[in-house]
Formats: C-alpha cells, sequence, structure tokens
C-alpha cells in the first residue's frame, strides 16, 4: 500500500495550519489536504518585477559567458582572432557580405552574375539569411563580416535562453506550483543552460541554426498552449517565424512538434485521471480502500502509489480528434504563412542538392554511431564532428541537466504514466541520432555529409524540460513523502526528495562512468579526454551534492523547545549554501565549457578583411563588355587552396561572373556540366575554376583568367595590369566566344547521352570512350560538345601524349614519363582518383609536374583537368601523384572500400593518367565555324540580359549563362520558350536576319509562394476572430440565462 505524506514536524510548525490538516494521512478524510500529484512546478507567470529580472539574467549571464569565452580566446573585441570556423570563412562570410551590398542596393536579391557563372540568389538569401537579426549587416561593409560576426553571436546565442525560459515559465505554471525562489532560479538556469550546449557553440559556424534553437521552445509552448485550451497563436507564430528565419531547422521544429503534441495530449490525460483519484480517493474516506479498490482497477504496483477514479466521471478536456484537428489547421496555416521563404527554397534545393532526396542510399545501413557511445557524447569539452567520419553529434549540455533528467526518472512519487511519456518523448530525438534512417528524415531525406546530430538541438530541449521539471517538483515539495509498504517482511520505503536526488545522482554517474569506460576499454582511448572525462563525473557528483542540500528533509523531533527552530535555521543556511554552490559550479561549467568550444577558432580577422578589401578594390573597376565579364580566378581570396570544396566564393563580392560557388543551393546541372568539361569534381555543394582550362573556357566566353603564369591563347590586360595578391596578373582571353552564339545543333540534339557509368572499377577510364556523347573522360567531353555546337568532326582536337611509369623516388607517390607527340598545351587528367566516387570525397592527391606541384586532386570539390605548362613536340615530363595521407579511403560507385593502394599504385597507366596536348589551331579552326559575329550585347546585369543577334540562318543560339527555370526570354517582343542545352546552359531558337532579344529571370516560384501567404495569414486571423467572437457571445448568452 501507498500512502502520500506531508512531513509533521516541518508542517506542525507553520501557525495557519491545524495539526491534523498537517498530518496528512493521519487525519480525518474530509479534514485531511488534497493529495499534491507531483507536476512540475515553476515560477509565477505574473509579469513581476521577478520575473522581468530573471528574463534579464537569463540573457545577460550567456552574454557574458560568450564575452569570457572570447577573451580567453583572443576574438575579437578582445583579440584579431576572427570567431570564424569551419565553413564560415569560406562560405558565410561572403554571404553576409553579399546581403549587405544587397541591402545597401549594390546587388539584387534574386540573381547574382557573379557566382557559379550566375545563378538565383533567392534561395541561397533563404536558405542562409533569412533571419531579421542578419539584415544588421547591412551597417557594415563585406570586408567588416569578420567582426559582424561577433556581435551576432553575443544577439543570438542569448536570445536562446530567453526563449526556452518563456518555455519554462510558461509550460510549467501547474496548478498548485509554488514557485519559489530557488525554482525560479532553476527556471533560469535550465534555460541558460540549454543556449550554451555544444550545439549552439560548437555547431555556431552554422549561425543560421541558431534561430531554430531560439525557435524551438516557443514552438513547444504553443502546443502546450493549444492542447490546454489556451489559444493556438503561439505555436502558428512560433512555427511561421521557424521557417521564416532559417527553413531547415524550422523544418525540424515544425516536424517536431507532431510529437510533442501527443506528449502534451497525453499529459493532460494523465493528469485528469490521477486528478479524478484524488477526487475518488477524499470520497471513500481510507487510503486503504483507495488502495484495495486501484487494484482492482490496475493491478497496483508496490513502486507507485494506486489510484481510483470516481465511477462515471467524465474527463474534462476536448478530444483527441478536436485537438488533433485544430493543431493540424494551425500548422498548415504556419507552413502556408511561411510559404515565401520555404517554396521557392525546395524549388531550388530539388534541382540542386535535393535531387538525390530520399532513403534508398541508406539501404542496410543502421547505425551512424554506436550507440554505446552515447553518453560519452555528454562530456564537458567534447567538440562535435564536422565530418560524418567523426560521428561526435554536438549534445554536450550541463551536467545539471543530465542529473536533473535522472532525477526525473528516479522520483517514485511521479506515476509511471508521466515517467514513460518523459522517455518517449526524449528518445525519439535521441534514437534519431544513432540511427541513420530516422537521422535523414529529420534532415528532409538530404543525408548529411558534415556536421552530424543536426536535430540534436530538440533532444537537448526535451531533456532541459525534463530535468527542470524534475528537479523543481523535489525543491518545491521537499516535505512531501511517499511510503510504500512493502511485505510482511519488509520495512517500508519513504519516498521522499532527497531520496530521488541521491538516486538521480547515482544514476548519471554510473551511466556516464561506464559509457567512458567502455571507450576506453574498447579503444584505448578516451573520447573526450580522460581530464575532461573525470571533469564531467566530478561536475555529476558537485551537482548532485549541492541539490541534496537543497533538498534536504528536517528530521523528526518533537516540537516542543528551541530544537526545531535551530534545525529549520540550520537546513535554511544549507539550502542557501546549496543553491550558491550549485549557482558557482555551473558558472565554472558554463564558463570552461563555452570557451574549450572557441579554442578552435584561429583565423584572423584582420587578414579576411583585407584579403577582401583587395579583392572588392581589384575588381571596382574591371573592364566589361556592357556589364558581362566571365573571369576564371585560379587563385583563392583566402586560405593556401580551394581543395574541400570551392572556397572562392569570395568572387561573388567582386563583379568579376565567377565560376566560383559554394552553396548547397547551385543547380545540380551547371556542376554536372562543369565536372564533364574537367573543370572541379562534383560536390554536392558548388563548383569551382582552379586551372585553365582552354578548350572548354572558349566555348563558355571566359573572357579573363587569373594566374601567374600566362595561361594559353591568353595575352596581358594593359588597362589591368595591377597584380592581385602580390603575384597573380589578369590575363586576357583572345580565343573564347562572346556570350551568346549560334550553334549547328538543335536543342534536341544537345542532350548528349550519358555514358559515364561503367562497370568495371580499375579499368573505368579507358580509350574506347565514346567522343560523341558524355563520358568520364574530360577531353572526350570537350570534343564531343565541339562536334555538337559545329557540326563538325572535332576529333582532332586533343592528340594523346604518352604516358609510361616511371622509376619512382618515393614510396609515397607515384611518377609517370609523358612525351608529348605534338607541340602545344598540355592537360592531365587522373581518372582513377576521380572516379571512384565522382560526387563527394575521392583520394586526395597533389599532381605534380617536374618536382613543382601544381594542382591539389582527387578530393572534394579538387581540380579535374590540369593545365601542365605549353611544350613542344617530343618534349619529356615527369607527372607524380602524391597522395597527401596513405591512409585514406573512399567508397567508390560500387559500393566497395578502395584505398590509396588500389586508387593510385594499382591502377593500370591508361586508369591513371590521361595526358592531352590542346591543338590550338583545330580549336581556332572549329571556333569559326559557329554564328558568333553577329552577337552584340546591349546590358548584362544581375538577372537581365539585353542583346541583338543577326542570324546567318535559322538556329539555336546557346547563351552561356547557367540554365534555370526562372528564365524567360522574347525575340522581337514575342515570348519564346528557353531550353536547357547541353545538360546546364541556356538556349532559344532564333530566325535568320536580326533578332532583339530580351532574356528576364524571376525566381520560380516566388510570387504564388507570397500570395499563398498572405491568404494563410488572412485565414488565421479571420478564423481567430470568429473563433474569439463566439465566445464571447456564448458568454454573453451564459451571464443572460444566469440573470
Amino acid at each position: 500500500m501507498a500512502v502520500w505524506k506531508r512531513d509533521i514536524a516541518d508542517s506542525a510548525s507553520r501557525a495557519d495550519e491545524p495539526l491534523s490538516a498537517a498530518a496528512g494521512s493521519h487525519a480525518k478524510p474530509e479534514e485531511r489536504p488534497e493529495r499534491r500529484t507531483p507536476q512540475a512546478p515553476s515560477a509565477r507567470p505574473a509579469a513581476t518585477k521577478s520575473a522581468i529580472a530573471a528574463y534579464v539574467l537569463s540573457f545577460v549571464v550567456p552574454f557574458f559567458v560568450i564575452l569570457f569565452a572570447f577573451a580567453s580566446n583572443g576574438i575579437y573585441p578582445f583579440g584579431d582572432v576572427s570567431v570564424m570556423m569551419y565553413d564560415m570563412p569560406v562560405q558565410y562570410a561572403q554571404f553576409f557580405g553579399w546581403l549587405s551590398n544587397v541591402i545597401n542596393g549594390d546587388a539584387s536579391l534574386l540573381y547574382s552574375a557573379d557566382a557559379g557563372m550566375g545563378c538565383g540568389t533567392y534561395a541561397q538569401y533563404t536558405y542562409y539569411l533569412s533571419s531579421p537579426l542578419n539584415a544588421l549587416v547591412a551597417l557594415c561593409d563585406p570586408s567588416q563580416v569578420p567582426y559582424f560576426f561577433s556581435f551576432l553571436f553575443l544577439a543570438k546565442i542569448p536570445l536562446a535562453a530567453v526563449t526556452c525560459l518563456a518555455f519554462l515559465r510558461g509550460r510549467f505554471a501547474a496548478a498548485g506550483a509554488k514557485g519559489s525562489c530557488a525554482t525560479q532560479v532553476l527556471a533560469v538556469v535550465g534555460a541558460i543552460a540549454y543556449s550554451l550546449t555544444s550545439y549552439v557553440t560548437g555547431y555556431s559556424s552554422n549561425i543560421m541554426w541558431i534561430d531554430g534553437v531560439i525557435m524551438a521552445p516557443l514552438a513547444c509552448l504553443g502546443v502546450y498552449r493549444l492542447v490546454r485550451g489556451r489559444g493556438c497563436a503561439a505555436l502558428f507564430a512560433s512555427c511561421a517565424c521557424a521557417i521564416l528565419f532559417n527553413w531547415y531547422t524550422g523544418y525540424m521544429v515544425c516536424f517536431f512538434t507532431i510529437f510533442y503534441f501527443f506528449y502534451e495530449y497525453a499529459r493532460l490525460r494523465i493528469e485528469e485521471r490521477e486528478h479524478a483519484c484524488d477526487e475518488g480517493e477524499l470520497r471513500l474516506g481510507s487510503e486503504r480502500e483507495c488502495a484495495d479498490g486501484a487494484g482492482k482497477r490496475n493491478g497496483g504496483s508496490a513502486n507507485e502509489p494506486e489510484r481510483i477514479a470516481p465511477k462515471n466521471r467524465k474527463l474534462a478536456g476536448h478530444p483527441l480528434i478536436h485537438l488533433g484537428l485544430r493543431y493540424a489547421a494551425t500548422m498548415i496555416l504556419a507552413v502556408g504563412a511561411s510559404a515565401v521563404i520555404l517554396f521557392p527554397t525546395l524549388i531550388a534545393l530539388l534541382g540542386g542538392k535535393g535531387s538525390g532526396a530520399g532513403l534508398a542510399a541508406l539501404a542496410g545501413t543502421i547505425f551512424s554511431l554506436n550507440p554505446f557511445d552515447y553518453a560519452n557524447f555528454f562530456a564537458i569539452g567534447t567538440r562535435p564532428g564536422i565530418i560524418v567520419a567523426n560521428a561526435t553529434p554536438a549534445i554536450v549540455i550541463s551536467a545539471l541537466v543530465l542529473v536533473g533528467v535522472a532525477v526525473f526518472f528516479a522520483d517514485a512519487r511521479r506515476s509511471r504514466a508521466l515517467r514513460v511519456a518523459g522517455a518517449v518523448i526524449m528518445g525519439i530525438p535521441a534514437s534519431s541520432l544513432v540511427l541513420i534512417q530516422l537521422n535523414t528524415i529529420w534532415l528532409g531525406f538530404v543525408p548529411e555529409s558534415s556536421y552530424t546530430g543536426r536535430m540534436a538541438f530538440l533532444l537537448l530541449l526535451t531533456m532541459v524540460a525534463l530535468a527542470f521539471e524534475g528537479i523543481a517538483f523535489c525543491l518545491d515539495n521537499k516535505n512531501e513523502t511517499l511510503v510504500v509498504a512493502g511485505n510482511p517482511k519488509n520495512r517500508p520505503v519513504r519516498h521522499t526528495s532527497l531520496r530521488a536526488v541521491v538516486k538521480g545522482g547515482a544514476a548519471a554517474f554510473l551511466i556516464f562512468g561506464c559509457a567512458t569506460f567502455n571507450v576506453w576499454y574498447r579503444t584505448l582511448s578516451i573520447r573526450p579526454n580522460a581530464a575532461n572525462a573525470v571533469l564531467e563525473l566530478v561536475l555529476i557528483t558537485g551537482f548532485t551534492a549541492f541539490l541534496a542540500l537543497m533538498v534536504r528533509q528536517d528530521l523528526r523531533v518533537p516540537a516542543e523547545g528551541n530544537a526545531r527552530e535551530k534545525r529549520a535555521t540550520g537546513r535554511k543556511i544549507l539550502a542557501r549554501a546549496g543553491i550558491a554552490c550549485l549557482v558557482i559550479l555551473f558558472a565554472f561549467e558554463q564558463c570552461y565549457g563555452t570557451a574549450a568550444q572557441y579554442a578552435v577558432c584561429d583565423l584572423s580577422a584582420s587578414e579576411y578583411s583585407n584579403r577582401i578589401a583587395e579583392l572588392e578594390e581589384y575588381y571596382e573597376d574591371y573592364p566589361t563588355d556592357n556589364g558581362f565579364a566571365r573571369t576564371g580566378q585560379t587563385c583563392v581570396y583566402y586560405g593556401s587552396s580551394k581543395y574541400n570544396g570551392p572556397d572562392c566564393t569570395g568572387l561573388v563580392l567582386s563583379g568579376s561572373g565567377s565560376f566560383d560557388l559554394y552553396s548547397s543551393t547551385q543547380e545540380n546541372s551547371v556542376q554536372n556540366l562543369l565536372m564533364r568539361l574537367g573543370y572541379s569534381k562534383k560536390t554536392p555543394f558548388g563548383t569551382a575554376y582552379q586551372s585553365p582550362n582552354t578548350a572548354a573556357d572558349a566555348l563558355l566566353s571566359v573572357t579573363n583568367v587569373i594566374a601567374e603564369e600566362q595561361p594559353p591563347e591568353t595575352e596581358l590586360v594593359g588597362d589591368h595590369a595591377q597584380k592581385l595578391y602580390g603575384s597573380y596578373r589578369d590575363w586576357k582571353t583572345t580565343s573564347s566566344m562572346p556570350l551568346g552564339y549560334g550553334i549547328a545543333a538543335t536543342a534536341e540534339e544537345t542532350e548528349l547521352a550519358n555514358k559515364a557509368d561503367y562497370s568495371g572499377t580499375a579499368t573505368d577510364a579507358t580509350d574506347d570512350e565514346p567522343i560523341d556523347a558524355w563520358s568520364a573522360n574530360p577531353f572526350n567531353n570537350q570534343i564531343a560538345m565541339y562536334a555538337s555546337v559545329t557540326g563538325a568532326d572535332a576529333s582532332g582536337l586533343y592528340h594523346k601524349a604518352t604516358a609510361v611509369d616511371a622509376e619512382s623516388t618515393s614510396a609515397t607517390q607515384r611518377d609517370f614519363t609523358v612525351t608529348t607527340t605534338s607541340a602545344g598545351p598540355l592537360f592531365l587528367y587522373f581518372p582513377s582518383i576521380y572516379l571512384l566516387d565522382i560526387e563527394e570525397a575521392g583520394i586526395s592527391c597533389y599532381a605534380q609536374v617536374n618536382g613543382n606541384t601544381v594542382e591539389h586532386v582527387g578530393g572534394r570539390g579538387s581540380c579535374n583537368v590540369v593545365y601542365a605548362g605549353t611544350f613542344d613536340a617530343g618534349e619529356t615530363v615527369t607527372v607524380s601523384i602524391v597522395p597527401t595521407a596513405m591512409k585514406q579511403t573512399t567508397v567508390n560507385k560500387h559500393g566497395q572500400i578502395v584505398d590509396v593502394q588500389q586508387a593510385v599504385f594499382d591502377a593500370p597507366t591508361e586508369a591513371a593518367i590521361k595526358a592531352e596536348t590542346l591543338d590550338v589551331g583545330e580549336m581556332k579552326t572549329l571556333l569559326g565555324k559557329l554564328d558568333s559575329a553577329g552577337f552584340s550585347l546591349k546590358l548584362f546585369s544581375n538577372g537581365q540580359v539585353s542583346a541583338s543577334f543577326d542570324a546567318q540562318r535559322d538556329e539555336t543560339l546557346l547563351v552561356s549563362i547557367p540554365y534555370e527555370k526562372g528564365w524567360s526570354a522574347t525575340v522581337n517582343g514575342h515570348n519564346v520558350p528557353v531550353h536547357e542545352l547541353y545538360g546546364g546552359l541556356l538556349g532559344i531558337d532564333v530566325s535568320k536576319g536580326t533578332n532583339d532579344i530580351e532574356l528576364h529571370y524571376m525566381t520560380p516560384g516566388l510570387i504564388p509562394s507570397a500570395i499563398i501567404s498572405i491568404a494563410s495569414v488572412v485565414v488565421f486571423c479571420a478564423w481567430r476572430a470568429f473563433e474569439n467572437r463566439r465566445h464571447r457571445t456564448r458568454a454573453t448568452s451564459g451571464k443572460r440565462a444566469a440573470q
């Protein structure tokens, strides 16, 4: 039998409560106080001074903790180190600079001609930059973005604490809650812990994800308010804003609310049932009768108080179907309200990174990380795994939260149903971090290629909520006891707050300790390091001890003399000491952990600023043809190379018509085209120009090449001769086509078949590849495209040089002797290290010519065709492939693991290297067959092209702009269809004679999406107005009936 009791000695000391009432179960049934259901208390919801102080603290404390982390690592404003890390200096910094230009009127929001040969940029804005706080970058010049990031971090991260506090206070304001000072402090502590998790600090390089962290607590609060009948406006606003601020994490937040809705509904029913049991017990007047009745109802339990509900009592609240319909309607309207952001982004992603979305590629894969390592990832100082190979999710959170979660489940005074519900809502995101299929669903069905555990912030939010509920109940009900009577041979067990805290702390210590030992036992190393693992155990122990002091019950002593007052005073002193020690330990933990996360920052803010300023100055007065220039810049604007993706996104700020773009929203088709023509190894993230590619440059209208040495078919620009970055010069091309030119093929004839998927692995790139269709050989692809656009035989465009294995001077490289068969520029390609995995990381190597490193090849985003120099016929060149690391492995297209030995050293010579000499004379002859003389460009700006073309015949005009569905065209005032040529370029049909051509770009789906957003907001407002009016009418009718 289970009996709820209040501590008699403590209760009797209250002057306004009679001993009979304080005695709890010993009082008469009609005098016994109502039994308190273990619901989590919180601070009073009224906007009092204490509430204002709590919100101020929740913002100020993380603000200064981050300042401390900046100061300890020399980060601006305390040093020259930039807060930028990982993708920030090579991607987001330039996007923010571009946004500054957009807001200040120097760039277009919808289109940029300076990124990836030209691309729509609205999706880039919605994917990375739509948070309102980002607009503050307009106050900065693009070169000052590194300094701006420090202030943006100081604003965004504390906001996550404010919204979490709003959730804790609004959600857990349960009936009967005392809202003690300790509980209010605990709410602030929990909010701060949520805002300073390793997800926020370690993944702050993806600064747009922090918006999801900010909005998730408000969305959960909105679900709670809807289920409790307090309106759905909060849910509508929070979910709509979550998507508007960042659609990616907004999708995760909205998806999570589905599970959270059922969680809140289950809690509502559980609490109603327990409340009904309480009333039933009072009517029966006997704990034994209640226990006997409950035992008949549900069999009872030795570890849980049995309850009985009065017969024929109808539970209050709304039915599940009714609430579910309200939730569904609210979410549909919220998604509709965000359509202006969401739908154009999805359209862009389906043409780019999301084109391969789905779970089929993950068939047979179950775990993304070892479940037995899970608990170990919570250790302080553990940095998240940026690459999938280092699958370390960003789930480091305060040890106090770990203890609190354990207390929630260890407190036997809480019903089993509530604990099961808590385990389910926490287990859903937790299991998704381990099960790769579930994780991919959270990510929009696109598997993560870096930044593992992207939805981990939802797990951390549920942990904070459960921890607060578990500890707050112990604090506000520390004198409430559950006595569970055992069998006649056992003594009754008293379940108290102290017992729950001790059990919870011990459980957290054992779980984390065992996980750490498990990693050490299996790998002979501890991840995180041993010092941090031990520190985490110390923190768990310390928080447990200080919580025990705060909830410690007074010993039972006679209520006479001064003994009780002395003991009560001592207990208060210990409780306050516990609070003080807990706060101090928590402050140390947050400062140490946050500083550890930002310790990876080592980039110079001033260096980046100076490089971007130099880049902007260099291209400020760049020579163009009525606004058009297309530059291949072989140097990087920042860092040492363009390896690991096209890390030269800084050219989006230049106005130079760059090839380079590092973005998840770039069209997949242009990436495929540039890969086939030999520019850069395809990745899901962008393109880059890394080495002169003369024949392809001519077809793609490249006007300038920025290089140290003179590329083939170029001349030094006389009016722009200054050097960039010390040694790079501007070379004007002499053989390139204009932006538009007539071709011999029709639009249908440009659909060259893709024959690149061969069945072999080591012999994929042999000499039997087609020269009339796309293949795995970029030289043959160029021949195929020349033949198609000219309608002539282009097989003489390249002459094969002989390549044989040479005796290597080192076991860590493979050498070849290449002998040219004709004079001209020599180009190299290394098939075996590319074809292993044509879209992602291959075998990273350096390509050397006569002992000099010329390019970084083989890896993700690296160079395909390498310009080796211009040589005479019969000249001998030594070419080397040098792996950057000997222990690399990759997975080929057939699912087989391939290592360096297989890819580099065991591959046949014809599959390891291809060397071709360009016949410049033949190239010029073929280019002369194109109808280009009649093309005259009038205007070229972002998203608008105006030109005239005097066509020699009815033909297709190829415009070397990447094809996107947003383009529309008119010829002589008449609308004409826009074709996709060669799988990535734009084309229109023209007639013989003069053609006035206008091209315009509009983001696909933008206008319909804006209409949907406006309509959704109007419908929701009308719905709420109708509901409010109906409620007021009912209230008025009720008052009249009562009168």
